[in-house]
């Protein structure tokens, strides 16, 4: 990693406060992975950045043994509710610059969040995407894709956006912190936090600001269902 992408004191803040519905209660990030957690095997992931000097889990089990550098935030209603919990007990330790990731994706590669740290530092703001595999539709109503709705509206398509110009949002997602706590703050005080659903859009609601995309990793997924675990 070299000089020009070495910006220091960042804050990291690890995800791990849903309800894990999906994977029919097991707390995902809790979970055995490899001879640790999939939790721990990120936190040991981003520890290869000597630039990381100070990390935030969101849950709602402070019971879980984490090594005492850890700081404990309460989980949200919310993702984002959480990030916010989070990155105000960051604040205390004035970190110039904060990763946020989802604790359950264990299979972020070193040169992935190095790329991140570098454009996080050249624009401010920036995140790693992966393709798109099928083609996106815009509809003019939700679909309810459970299947557990009694009743079915017609649904129709209203857009057919060019695949080409986008993208799955990953983690980890990288900003200026002191910026960033301020778009929370708005967010949370007019109301609009609990409708975003990461980082990015927080940042762009509050700033009107583009954020900077950067090559994510088809390999680094996110544990949503038990058959995802290796």
């Amino acid at each position: 990693m070299s000089d020009s992408i070495q910006p220091k004191n960042i804050g990291l803040v690890l995800t791990a406060g849903g309800n894990s519905s999906r994977m029919q209660g097991l707390k995902k990030e809790f979970l055995p992975f490899g001879k640790s957690t999939v939790l721990e095997t990120c936190i040991e992931t981003f520890r290869q950045f000597s630039e990381i000097t100070c990390i935030a889990v969101c849950t709602n089990r402070p019971d879980v043994p984490l090594p005492k550098d850890i700081i404990i935030a309460p989980g949200g209603q919310t993702r984002e509710e959480s990030v916010y919990n989070a990155l105000q007990m960051l604040a205390t330790r004035h970190p110039q610059w904060v990763l946020i990731h989802d604790g359950a994706r264990p299979w972020a590669a070193y040169d992935l969040i190095a790329g991140v740290i570098e454009a996080m530092k050249k624009h401010q703001a920036a995140i790693p995407l992966s393709p798109l595999t099928e083609t996106a539709k815009i509809i003019d109503k939700p679909l309810d894709f459970s299947g557990k709705s009694s009743t079915e509206q017609d649904t129709f398509i209203t857009g057919h956006p060019k695949r080409a110009l986008m993208g799955n949002a990953q983690t980890p997602q990288g900003f200026a912190f002191e910026p960033l706590l301020r778009a929370f703050e708005k967010a949370f005080r007019e109301g609009f936090l609990a409708q975003c659903t990461d980082d990015a859009e927080v940042w762009a609601r509050c700033y009107g600001k583009p954020v900077a995309a950067v090559r994510g990793d088809m390999a680094n997924k996110k544990i949503t269902y038990p058959e995802d675990l290796p």
